[in-house]
């Protein structure tokens, strides 16, 4: 989940070498955090941020890697602050806004939501996930193919080339959303099933 564990082995490593030379820096302190979130440790990782915040680590890597730890212990609202912090130190980060507009979706705000994943496709054009996000988004206020499908075409090209298959199921997603409302029940049962399969 969230990407951790494919670097958790470098990380790892990473955190060895400078704990061994007692290397204090906001860098370590936010790859101790996300070693603790890999490992299910996500007590450990809240505490490490605890220790970087009170040494003077404001970070927007602390606020990311805390609001992983906190979501893990189920403190979803605080989970969310921190990611508002991360989002509000750097707004220009696609990847802070693309999580803001999840943990809104989650819960139920689709005004929020759409803001930071079209925030997220704004400030970077390869983040296809977001700009599917949005789409779905707009889909399920009631848009439909004729206004949505030039966009969603645009979308399934660039997929086509660059997209991770989490991406490309997000796509069909919205292609599903769209033939559902629309009536089309077969198109949207194969769409479904063709994200599923790549989730």
């Amino acid at each position: 989940e969230h990407g951790i564990s494919e670097y958790k082995e470098k990380a790892l490593e990473w955190v060895e070498k400078v704990r061994d030379k007692d290397i204090v820096r906001v860098e370590r302190y936010a790859a101790e955090i996300l070693v603790s979130v890999a490992e299910g440790r996500f007590e450990d990782g809240v505490n490490f941020g605890k220790k970087s915040l009170e040494k003077g680590g404001i970070s927007e890597k602390i606020f990311w890697s805390m609001a992983l730890a906190l979501e893990g212990l189920g403190q979803h609202e605080d989970a969310k602050d921190y990611l508002r912090k991360a989002q509000a130190s750097k707004p220009n980060v696609a990847h802070y806004s693309n999580a803001l507009g999840d943990i809104y979706d989650e819960d139920g705000d689709v005004r929020n939501s759409h803001f930071f994943w079209s925030a997220a496709a704004k400030n970077n054009g390869n983040q296809i996930r977001a700009a599917a996000r949005g789409l779905l988004v707009r889909a399920r206020r009631g848009e439909t193919f004729e206004t949505l499908g030039p966009l969603l075409q645009k979308l399934d090209a660039t997929a086509a080339e660059q997209a991770s298959e989490k991406a490309r199921a997000d796509i069909f997603w919205v292609h599903a959303e769209i033939a559902y409302r629309e009536g089309r029940f077969d198109e949207a049962v194969g769409a479904a099933l063709k994200g599923l399969a790549r989730n």
